[in-house]
């Protein structure tokens, strides 16, 4: 893999790494490159000074950042019904007494001021 990183530099590295940082970052699983390994292999080129930090840096940064609010907009609405309480209730249509037992007076109707 080394020999690997040796033939690429400068901005087809950047683009290379920042693109599989962005797929991973998704939540497509990259088994041979996690972002780890990315970012290792991106400090590594930077080291070597193959690759410039002034490039790769910001670059990653948005990259990462851009992956995992893509990441967050097709998850969401998964998530968001998945963890959602049940429509079913065991008390009738409109009742919250079973949903909320200890909520105090304006649960049943009255203030929640004193008199």
């Amino acid at each position: 893999m080394i020999g690997f990183i040796d033939h690429i530099n400068g901005t087809p590295a950047a683009l290379l790494l920042c693109t599989l940082l962005f797929i991973d970052e998704v939540g497509v699983p990259l088994p041979f490159a996690p972002n780890e390994v990315l970012l290792l292999i991106g400090g590594v080129l930077v080291g070597s000074g193959a690759l410039a930090a002034w490039l790769f840096l910001p670059l990653a940064f948005v990259a990462t950042a851009a992956g995992m609010l893509a990441g967050y907009g097709w998850a969401a609405p998964w998530e968001r019904n998945a963890f959602a309480p049940s429509r079913r209730a065991s008390t009738p249509r409109g009742s919250t007494a079973a949903l909320c037992r200890d909520c105090g007076p304006q649960a049943r109707g009255g203030s929640a001021w004193p008199a």
